[in-house]
């Protein structure tokens, strides 16, 4: 099932392969037919699906422990107005109060990544208070932001002393004036600079999230790369592509396919990250995610480990061709015999990371040693109309929304 992009109305639809690609067929009675291609090689997309919903079928995050991400839409006001973004509203009247969701965190357990969203999130005069609660309670808050107030060094304090876990911020582009222009209206390349030398200033933990637009500014993707390696504050990059949304500035013939963004992350970057590694990474987390507990990967967030110097790359350890090999058979034995698909991958790691008592060390400390080491890189798309797959959506989700 999907909706049509015209009128928003569930419509019945149909995945297909052509020549070696992936389209969503879907028909409208009131607005007629649509083919939207959704993947450019049949094998990426195919592969991962059919392994994520291998280890992790409908029904599996009706628990709520697995429940590991909240999303909390805290402001709906905004003091840019972007022609990327699907945020219409300036008024926070349909916002739900923070006591509200504060009540809806307490029925369920256990310690949640708590991403506070926007329209603008610093629009929330009671922001501070709101991360000082969560962060109380032991959750770990994280807000998504322009970062123009930013720039103001006594508010980036204000957030660290009220206990912010980690700060997203918008970086399109560090060095072209027009990016800025045709995408948010303005240029605010040098109010970003102070809000990122504030940040660094202060040690709060950073990310940058690129919002990719193609044939725009595909063309920044290696010098936003080459700061975040370069400068260890930065925790995360996150490469998020466009999704034809909200409003109509730009069309879905700016959107990429998820392959197709790794490839041109691959080839602005002189390959620090392969389709190839991606693809054989994204199901070796999700065994871990089976194996350990640890965080789980979907096709639509795709997640990699790239080294800031000199280190191995995550394809130097992890053999793309080796591992593919022994998932494969993990995904043949799993439904079956989950126990011993289980034992016989973990005695296959093990082996392979006495091969690499480096990065054995950096797996088995984590946290600030790994990062110190390898930028967490994140991948991205947002679903559009065209693309929406609500079978896929919903039921196999490991976040919640507060809207």
């Amino acid at each position: 099932r999907s909706i049509c992009p015209e009128c928003k109305k569930t419509v019945s639809a149909e995945i297909v392969e052509e020549q070696g690609a992936v389209f969503m067929l879907k028909d409208c009675p009131q607005h007629g037919p649509y083919k939207v291609r959704i993947a450019k090689y049949a094998w990426h997309y195919r592969g991962l699906h059919t392994f994520y919903q291998t280890l992790f079928p409908k029904g599996y995050y009706a628990d709520p422990l697995r429940k590991k991400i909240v999303f909390y839409h805290c402001s709906s006001r905004c003091n840019m107005a972007c022609n990327v973004c699907f945020s219409h509203k300036d008024s926070d009247s349909t916002v739900l109060p923070f006591s509200e969701c504060e009540r809806l965190l307490d029925t369920l357990p256990g310690i949640k990544d708590i991403h506070l969203l926007g329209g603008e999130p610093t629009m929330n005069e009671d922001l501070c208070m709101i991360i000082a609660r969560l962060s109380r309670k032991g959750h770990k808050p994280t807000i998504y932001t322009n970062g123009l107030k930013l720039a103001d060094k006594d508010y980036v304090m204000a957030l660290k002393r009220a206990g912010i876990h980690h700060v997203n911020i918008g970086i399109d582009s560090f060095s072209d004036k027009e990016v800025y222009m045709r995408m948010r209206g303005q240029d605010v390349r040098s109010i970003k600079q102070r809000a990122l030398e504030n940040l660094r200033r202060f040690d709060v933990s950073t990310g940058i999230v690129d919002s990719v637009v193609q044939h725009l500014n595909e063309h920044s993707i290696g010098e936003i790369m080459e700061y975040s390696r370069r400068n260890r504050y930065i925790r995360k990059i996150s490469f998020r592509g466009y999704s034809a949304m909200g409003k109509k500035y730009f069309s879905s013939d700016h959107e990429f396919t998820m392959d197709a963004l790794i490839e041109a992350i691959q080839r602005h970057t002189r390959e620090v990250l392969t389709l190839e590694e991606m693809y054989m990474y994204q199901r070796l987390i999700n065994v871990f995610g089976v194996l350990y507990g640890t965080e789980q990967s979907c096709y639509m967030k795709q997640y990699l480990r790239v080294p800031r110097r000199h280190q191995k790359k995550i394809r130097d350890i992890f053999p793309p061709d080796v591992f593919n090999r022994q998932l494969d058979v993990f995904q043949d034995r799993y439904p079956d015999s989950p126990e011993a698909a289980k034992k016989e991958m973990r005695s296959f790691v093990r082996r392979y990371l006495a091969k690499n008592p480096g990065f054995a060390l950096l797996v088995k400390v984590g946290g600030p040693l790994l990062n110190h080491e390898y930028l967490y890189t994140e991948i991205a798309m947002f679903y559009s109309p065209y693309t929406l797959d609500l079978d896929i959506m919903g039921p196999r989700c490991s976040c919640v929304w507060v809207p």
